[in-house]
């Protein structure tokens, strides 16, 4: 409940903040930044290494262990990021296009890569902070540090700064990446013990790199969608039709952001008492249900409203935002089977889902954006969730029963005696 607070600071906070940039800004400023945030989320998206599922798995036991483990984690996220921006810089102006990477690269090459770090790496140590925080159940600082995040944007919207797209991403994206760098400072020096950061190799590290790196690969198909669909959009329309899309898909993203959240504390907490794994996959998909289905209600009843405050420009808004709300129904789903396969360190069960999920939502992305504009967007967007919630189903039910029949090929026969009855071998079947 904690965290869905801070999802919920989060949802009301970004959307004041891309609201009040479109109140104040002209249209043409709003839907370059945009195009920027959208590529910093997708580095963010791209060089999480797994990261983030890892610090939810091993967040948990012996503080010596934990906290080398947390400072590898750091060290390699900040490496990750400033290679990946590196090849951003290099690669994306052939693809993207100039039109939308131009406000950043038109500086040089040398200055993009760093402001691209910056706010990369920045952003990467945000999250990672937040779920170190959860692991922590430091739930009063994690939702602190999402509200002064948010409130710092909104004067700073208003701002000379935010009249170019460069200064108005540097206004949506820099305040959270300040976050992750204060919050990291922070818990080194929690609970008033000065911490000397050491770089010795700590127990688990082989095994805590595996399940991140398997975990990449399944996050990298989880996410893809969600990060590449707006670069998706932003290529293929106008900048002043990509912004009204935008600000829609910002609603639905934080929308979205309810069932991944759930997940990640189905994870860390099934991981800290296995034996707990049904009840909270059960209590998790039963809240996400309602939280979307109450979202995707709220979006439909209000969408007209965007119009009625933001004027005909933003007519896109109002049109696709229901729609992609909706598709987080299916979205809970999805993420709560996902979850429950990495608990179980599911390798297949997790690339099977991830991967599906991918290529059900992408796919159609491309088409319908190509041939429908704007238009096809949210149609492939619904249609690849309601498949990909299928799928989550299907695969968590079929890897659920092989593993029942490989307890019950290994498990001897339960011995029984007129005392005692079964044995403690049938007893833990059962």
């Amino acid at each position: 409940m904690w965290f869905l607070v801070s999802t919920a600071i989060l949802a009301v906070g970004g959307f004041v903040a891309w609201a009040v940039a479109a109140w104040a800004q002209p249209v043409a400023v709003v839907g370059g930044a945009t195009g920027l945030f959208a590529a910093v989320l997708f580095l963010t998206y791209l060089t999480g290494m797994g990261l983030p599922v890892a610090v939810a798995r091993f967040g948990h036991g012996p503080e010596e262990q934990t906290e080398g483990l947390w400072r590898w984690t750091l060290g390699y996220a900040a490496v990750a990021s400033a290679v990946g921006s590196l090849a951003f810089v290099l690669v994306a102006p052939a693809v993207l296009g100039s039109s939308t990477t131009g406000p950043l690269t038109d500086r040089g090459p040398l200055m993009a890569t760093l402001l691209l770090t910056l706010l990369v790496g920045g952003t990467s140590w945000a999250t990672l902070a937040e779920i170190r925080l959860m692991t922590l159940r430091a739930w009063p600082w994690m939702v602190l540090r999402t509200l002064v995040t948010v409130v710092v944007r909104i004067p700073l919207v208003l701002s000379p700064l935010a009249a170019t797209p460069l200064g108005l991403l540097l206004v949506m994206a820099g305040p959270t990446a300040a976050s992750g760098a204060v919050t990291v400072a922070l818990l080194a020096w929690r609970r008033g013990g000065r911490r000397r950061w050491t770089w010795v190799r700590p127990e688990g590290l082989a095994v805590a790199w595996r399940f991140a790196s398997v975990n990449w690969v399944g996050s990298l198909a989880a996410q893809a969608p969600q990060f590449v669909t707006p670069l998706i959009v932003a290529a293929a329309v106008p900048a002043a039709e990509n912004a009204g899309f935008y600000l829609a898909w910002s609603i639905s993203t934080v929308v979205f952001l309810i069932p991944h959240t759930i997940g990640q504390v189905v994870v860390s907490e099934s991981s800290r008492h296995p034996s707990d794994l049904r009840r909270q996959a059960r209590t998790g998909l039963v809240l996400g249900v309602a939280l979307t289905g109450f979202a995707a209600l709220v979006a439909w009843v209000g969408a007209p409203a965007v119009t009625a405050i933001f004027g005909p420009d933003y007519g896109t808004t109002a049109e696709v935002l229901p729609v992609l709300c909706l598709a987080a129904l299916p979205w809970t789903v999805t993420s709560i089977g996902l979850a429950v396969m990495r608990t179980l360190a599911d390798a297949f069960g997790t690339t099977a889902i991830t991967v599906g999920f991918a290529l059900l939502t992408l796919i159609p992305m491309v088409i319908l954006v190509d041939t429908r504009g704007v238009d096809g967007a949210p149609i492939a967007w619904l249609a690849g969730n309601l498949a990909a919630s299928a799928l989550a189903m299907a695969v968590v039910g079929i890897r659920q029963r092989q593993r029942r029949r490989q307890v019950d090929t290994f498990t001897p026969a339960p011995r029984t005696s007129p005392t005692t009855g079964p044995s403690a071998a049938s007893s833990v079947v059962a």
